[in-house]
């Protein structure tokens, strides 16, 4: 023991003390002694507990394998089945990059339930996709998740699995805690919103009839404004293109030659837009030219044409069951596909009175 200059010792300073004093010393030892033995315990499980975690689910989903793939690399699409978003409808969502292509990205900020965090695509395959999952709050961490597609007799076998590590110490909790049990409902739940969304989708695409007439279609002369446009500002894009075409077809004296329309050179679900043209079609020919605009001709050929009549944004559904028709009937795609819309919005507003005549150009096999 320690002593004094005057030669006591510690303890016989501890003894002098008043009763109700020297107890709380044996109890602060005491409590010393247990938070010790509690944080010895804690390394020793720490040692012994799994480093890593891992959890997957599986589902078979009615839907061709590239249909699913498509969906499950689009990270708009994500929000649509994921299991955690309807714990926060006023989560705030930012998107950044090409959607659906390497190293795009997916950023959401929440409620104390979704917390904060980026989900960032990191490889795209014919049967797997890999993304990595940063969690900012409630703590940060960083996790790979992936998906497994794999063809089967009854559709699409798909495998969501999530796979990380327990630092150390800390992987000590894992003990306590069943990742597998914790995270495997959500997954459970996700991937069986993921089937209900995409086989409603193919089933309502399905049961919607149309008439396809089969045309020989002469050259026609269409002038243009032609650029890559962003699904939602498609709208925005007619609404400022078409009637500046028309007034400058009116400057040039030209006749038009039918509806307003729209030209589809390339439509991408992934990236969420198109390299389209807003158009007039002319009486003319392909050496007929409109300042500041382009001049498209379409030379003659066979066009599949279906007359869809309801809003714009339910029209999908018609060029789906094209796509099933020029499957049918051994045709493949010649060309771009062209929308005319027939009916002007600013005078019929019944939406079901719409009419948009679809055009594909085609070939036989």
């Amino acid at each position: 023991m320690f002593a004094g200059n005057d030669g006591r010792r510690v303890s016989d300073f501890i003894l002098l003390l008043p009763p109700n004093l020297r107890n709380m010393n044996k109890t602060f030892k005491l409590i010393l002694g247990v938070l010790g033995t509690l944080i010895l315990i804690f390394f020793i499980l720490a040692l012994i507990a799994p480093k890593e975690y891992s959890v997957e689910r599986t589902v078979v989903i009615n839907a061709p394998a590239d249909q699913l793939r498509d969906s499950l690399k689009s990270l708009r699409f994500f929000t649509k089945w994921d299991p955690w978003s309807e714990y926060d409808p006023q989560m705030k969502l930012s998107y950044s990059g090409e959607n659906g292509t390497v190293g795009s990205s997916y950023s959401w900020v929440g409620n104390d339930q979704v917390g904060e965090g980026q989900m960032k695509i990191l490889s795209v395959a014919d049967s797997m996709i890999e993304t990595e999952v940063h969690f900012i709050r409630p703590w940060e961490s960083t996790s790979i998740a992936h998906y497994h597609i794999v063809p089967t007799p009854e559709g699409t076998q798909v495998s969501w699995g999530f796979s990380g590590k327990n630092p150390f110490p800390w992987n000590a909790f894992s003990l306590f805690m069943d990742m597998d049990k914790m995270l495997g409902q959500d997954f459970e739940k996700g991937l069986n919103k993921l089937k209900a969304t995409i086989e409603n989708m193919a089933s309502s695409a399905s049961a919607v009839k149309f008439e396809v007439k089969e045309e020989d279609l002469a050259e026609r002369v269409f002038i243009v404004k032609k650029q890559e446009v962003k699904f939602q500002e498609m709208a925005n894009f007619y609404g400022e293109y078409l009637p500046k075409l028309f007034e400058a077809v009116g400057i040039n004296k030209l006749m038009p030659a039918g509806a307003p329309s729209g030209i589809f050179f390339r439509w991408d679900e992934t990236a969420m837009s198109a390299d389209m043209a807003a158009a007039i079609p002319v009486q003319g020919k392909s050496d007929t030219k409109v300042k500041d605009y382009d001049t498209y001709v379409q030379a003659a050929g066979k066009a599949l044409i279906i007359d869809y009549y309801g809003a714009y944004e339910n029209s999908a559904n018609a060029h789906y069951f094209m796509d099933d028709y020029m499957k049918t009937n051994g045709y493949v795609q010649n060309g771009p596909v062209f929308e005319e819309y027939v009916t002007d919005p600013g005078v019929e507003k019944d939406t079901t009175k719409w009419l948009t005549r679809i055009y594909y150009m085609v070939e036989k096999k």
